[in-house]
């Protein structure tokens, strides 16, 4: 057999030309998957910021509630302030995971239910405390002292859920919370 060096020439694009689409092929596959994982990374850096975000403001609710240390009406209506100013700041919290947004939602309900329970209280202790010294300011006292335990038991239910909340969020989130 003879060495054709035409017929070598024409063979030679050929077989550069398959491995240059075969190289091209792979390289698409690999930016394709690389593309695949950065947005899966992009993902879980939302989900991470958004966590944090909703752990932070729960946080801050929670240590406003423990910080408590007053007993007077007027205490009672900052504590309720300070937890409403809490939900509305969670409301407003920018959530494109579905599960956080149902726990933002309900952490948010959770908190508004506990401030309105120590309005609830503050209220009662106001009309206890304005209440004559007589039988009427005594059905007063009664009175208030009744819807100072409801709100009471109230305040312990949201709060109850707050914490149940709070262990559902970690556990969605993880340990790669800051």
């Amino acid at each position: 057999m003879k060495f054709d060096a035409r017929s070598a020439m024409r063979r030679a694009p050929r077989s550069s030309g398959i491995v240059r689409i075969a190289v091209v092929a792979v390289l698409l596959a690999l930016s394709a998957g690389g593309m695949f994982a950065v947005a899966r990374y992009r993902s879980q850096q939302q989900k991470l910021a958004q966590c944090n975000q909703l752990v932070d403001l729960t946080n801050q609710g929670y240590a406003k509630a423990i910080a408590f240390q007053g007993q007077d009406a007027t205490a009672l209506d900052a504590l309720a302030g300070d937890l409403a100013t809490v939900a509305q700041n969670l409301r407003s919290l920018d959530m494109t995971d579905e599960t956080l947004q149902q726990q933002r939602q309900q952490v948010a309900q959770a908190y508004r239910e506990l401030s309105e329970a120590y309005r609830q209280m503050g209220t009662a202790l106001k009309l206890a405390e304005t209440s004559p010294a007589s039988e009427v300011g005594l059905d007063r006292v009664q009175q208030a002292r009744a819807e100072v335990k409801a709100a009471g038991s109230a305040a312990h239910q949201a709060a109850r859920y707050v914490d149940e909340l709070a262990v559902e969020i970690d556990r969605y989130c993880g340990v790669a919370l800051k």
